[in-house]
């Protein structure tokens, strides 16, 4: 047992070591701004859509009401697996421990309930106004509606913990405990005061039971180690993935993707510009998904934003904050290929990496333009300001690329 013991913090430490190196990398200074910025920006937009609905007809609004805030409910429930910390090598030579596992496994089941602790009970406090417009559900609930949205969340983790010690055939998912979830909060939502409470009370207690039942029993059951390493192997997957959308990940190796129906840009460009880094920015910025990720999901994700912004004034702010973050994310590119070897075997001592990457760059950010400018003519109509967000979105783009880049590459490209 005390191998086991030893083990566990030993994997939990690596763990958090982990943890905590992609947190400094992805909660930097420049997206901690953007992060809170974004943040004021939910909260302002969250407050100015309940005033509306406020105002509105409670028997009109009551059906989409309950549907978004199921919607909002079922992506945050979906968050959080068990914590195995279980890896190939454990089979062959801790495999003898038996029943040591059980307590092995279910400290990592508890570890992985807090960061969806955290998430559910905050949005179960976010969307409780939402339901008191439409539902029985009132402020002076909102702990009940936490602590039972909670209740169901670490009985979902604990079913699947007991996966460990059912046949592949008898084991839950996630899937299910969420397809249960949403059925009960759907109904108390359209349930009259006091049978909306007791709903979610009565089936977190039948499930209660039924889990209870189930633990006695796993006592007389083998262990699933199997599926336990490929739940693990999983896990670690999405975590990595997730971690590579705002950083580089060892583990993970970037994967290339040709993307045809961008062969023209690609080509033009490259006759165009003809010179070796350009070339090798192009092609890297399109079509290595490492890079090419970096700027398609911040121009998805401010675009998103855009069809929700109140003014002009807030879609030009926005916009210049989604060029500032693509452009200090990809800057590091630009030295990327002077420490190749065969840049320094055939060198180009009259190519200078600052030029070719600011055209690039350009390009980049004059496509991101050309999506903000569509979407926001969408989402605000033609109006005589827009022409001056659309102007300050070009004065922003000329300005990051002929001050910004410079800057930059003065004080971080002539180490090379």
């Amino acid at each position: 047992m005390n191998n086991l013991n030893y083990l566990w913090k030993s994997r939990l430490n690596q763990f958090l070591k982990e943890l905590g190196k992609y947190s400094r990398l992805i909660f930097n200074d420049h997206f901690s701004i953007i992060l809170l910025f974004i943040l004021g920006f939910g909260a302002f937009y969250y407050r100015e859509q309940l005033l509306r609905l406020e105002a509105m007809d409670p028997s009109s609004i009551r059906l989409p009401l309950i549907l978004i805030v199921l919607g909002i409910q079922a992506v945050i429930f979906y968050v959080g697996r068990p914590i195995w910390f279980t890896q190939e090598p454990d089979k062959s030579y801790l495999f003898a421990r038996g029943k040591g596992w059980r307590s092995f496994w279910l400290k990592g089941t508890g570890l992985s309930l807090i960061l969806p602790i955290l998430l559910n009970s905050l949005v179960a406090v976010i969307v409780l106004p939402l339901l008191t417009l439409a539902t029985a559900w009132q402020v002076n609930q909102t702990v009940s509606l936490v602590v039972l949205v909670v209740i169901f969340k670490v009985l979902s983790q604990y079913d699947l913990y007991l996966n460990a010690f059912r046949q592949a055939d008898k084991q839950h998912n996630i899937w299910m405990h969420l397809g249960i979830f949403i059925l009960t909060m759907g109904i108390s939502y359209l349930l009259p005061n006091a049978w909306h409470l007791w709903l979610v009370v009565f089936v977190a207690l039948i499930l209660g039971i039924y889990l209870f039942i189930e633990t006695k029993a796993s006592q007389k059951q083998p262990i699933q180690f199997n599926e336990v390493l490929e739940n693990e192997a999983l896990r670690e997957s999405r975590f990595y993935k997730w971690i590579s959308i705002f950083a580089d990940v060892p583990k993970l190796k970037p994967s290339f993707k040709r993307r045809p129906y961008l062969d023209g840009i690609v080509q033009q460009l490259s006759h165009r510009l003809g010179d070796r880094y350009s070339f090798l920015y192009i092609r890297t910025l399109f079509r290595n998904n490492a890079y090419s990720g970096i700027w398609f999901r911040v121009m998805i994700f401010v675009a998103v934003l855009l069809l929700f912004a109140p003014n002009v004034w807030f879609a030009a702010l926005l916009g210049i904050i989604g060029f500032v973050l693509t452009i200090v994310q990809l800057v590091p590119l630009m030295n990327y290929y002077r420490g190749n070897p065969y840049q320094q075997l055939y060198p180009n001592r009259d190519i200078d990496p600052i030029k070719p990457f600011k055209t690039v760059i350009a390009v980049i950010l004059l496509i991101q333009w050309s999506v903000f400018t569509l979407v926001t003519l969408i989402a605000l109509s033609w109006q005589t300001d827009l022409l001056l967000c659309i102007g300050a979105w070009f004065i922003a783009i000329f300005a990051l690329v002929q001050f910004y880049l410079p800057f930059w590459y003065r004080k971080h490209g002539q180490a090379y």
